[in-house]
């Protein structure tokens, strides 16, 4: 048991953290609604210049689009969208910095490390009950150790990639509203009066 959890607690220590778009503080997000004529077509084809532009798709359905965008691929949204679109209704895009979370879980992730490889020295050191205690610690720093380095990739990946929400609006094709019937009496007809009149 105990070479196993020691195994176990060097993996999690030695296990690499990406964290790339070091020089990328922020993370963008932008909220789109648009007008179209046809919404399915039109959320196959966001998908499919999303998927040309190095992002995926998250999400979609006739209603709307949610997909990842390379930040460096940002600034094309928009005229996509406006020769997509029969009216592109809002365009919002937003920004966040990422420091504060960046430099919180990095050094929350140093720190349990540290306490990790202090029990990972101590464990070989201690009686029957010790050791029992030593595991069961060891085990839930384990755990904080992984969910942190999961933490650093999500905040990551939003350094690279913005997050588009897209709300798809179908107008639908007006009635005409005034057809004339080839009876003429019928175009003479007041349907206003008959209504008041209880007809």
């Amino acid at each position: 048991m105990r070479t196993v959890l020691a195994l176990l607690s060097l993996a999690a220590l030695l296990l690499p953290v990406t964290l790339g778009a070091e020089e990328n503080p922020l993370q963008q997000s932008v909220q789109v609604g648009m007008l179209v004529a046809d919404p399915d077509q039109a959320g196959d084809r966001i998908e499919g210049w999303a998927e040309a532009q190095g992002g995926y798709l998250l999400e979609k359905s006739s209603e709307r689009v949610v997909l990842r965008l390379p930040q460096a691929r940002l600034p094309l949204l928009r005229g996509f969208l406006e020769g997509l679109s029969e009216n592109l209704v809002s365009y919002s895009p937003q920004a966040a910095d990422l420091r504060e979370q960046l430099s919180q879980t990095r050094s929350g992730l140093r720190s349990r490390e540290a306490i990790l490889k202090r029990n990972l020295a101590l464990l070989d050191q201690a009686d029957a009950a010790g050791t029992l205690a030593i595991e069961q610690e060891l085990l839930s720093l384990i755990e904080e150790v992984e969910g942190l380095k999961a933490r650093l990739a999500a905040l990551s990946l939003d350094q690279l990639y913005a997050r588009v929400e897209i709300a798809l609006s179908f107008r639908e094709s007006p009635l005409p509203k005034d057809i004339p019937s080839s009876f003429g009496w019928i175009n003479q007809v007041s349907f206003y009066a008959l209504v008041e009149e209880g007809f």
